[in-house]
């Protein structure tokens, strides 16, 4: 949004976006069937790689709202260079977990306590190029979840979640939670009239 030249007046902080949060947040409000991995656990980096529950390969993120590096895909041997890309330090809580094969990613962008909480979905982009759709997810699939959302207390005003659809049984899942002054606008740039009129 600062590339449009808005810096819309909400507050959030990096705790609400890491995956302890989250983790406990779905489960106050009976969600946490909708995370993406269940399975994960929380470890510092630099034992990630020795870790009997660490799979390999293995998904790895940030347990930091702050994206200190991507999430993404990498095997055991992999972590010593990204330990060297990005600089890391070891003890950098890092959340890891099982990969999971999906079908389908969707970027909603959300205000969990508005009476009509989403203000756009979009497909999601990997390096400027939108993902093919085989199947979106729509309003419909998570307006479940969405009206759930205003039962827990501290989410902020706006946020962006990344729902994805499972291969094999079509399960809608969350990948992640995410501010909505760092995430990619996408194809929903339409959205932003609507957050400022309600911000107003």
């Amino acid at each position: 949004m600062e590339k449009l030249g808005l810096y819309p007046l909400i507050s959030d902080s990096e705790y609400q976006f890491n995956y302890a949060f989250l983790s406990q947040a779905l489960a106050k409000i009976e969600c946490y069937d909708y995370l993406l991995n269940p399975d994960a656990f929380i470890a510092p980096f630099g034992v990630i790689s020795v870790h009997p529950y660490a799979p390999d390969p293995m998904f790895l993120r940030p347990n930091s709202g702050c994206k200190v590096f991507p999430g993404q895909v990498v095997k055991k041997s992999d972590l010593p260079s990204l330990h060297l890309l990005y600089k890391l330090s070891l003890d950098e809580l890092c959340v890891a977990s099982p990969v999971v094969d999906i079908q389908d990613e969707t970027r909603c962008f959300v205000m969990p306590y508005s009476d009509n909480p989403l203000l756009a979905c979009t497909r999601y982009f990997h390096k400027d190029t939108p993902l093919d759709a085989r199947g979106e997810i729509s309003p419909h699939d998570i307006k479940p979840f969405l009206a759930k959302l205003k039962d827990y207390p501290c989410w902020p005003d706006a946020m962006v979640i990344d729902f994805c659809r499972l291969r094999i049984s079509g399960a809608i899942k969350i990948i992640e939670m995410n501010s909505i002054h760092t995430s990619g606008l996408y194809e929903a740039k339409g959205m932003i009239t609507e957050l400022i009129t309600r911000l107003e």
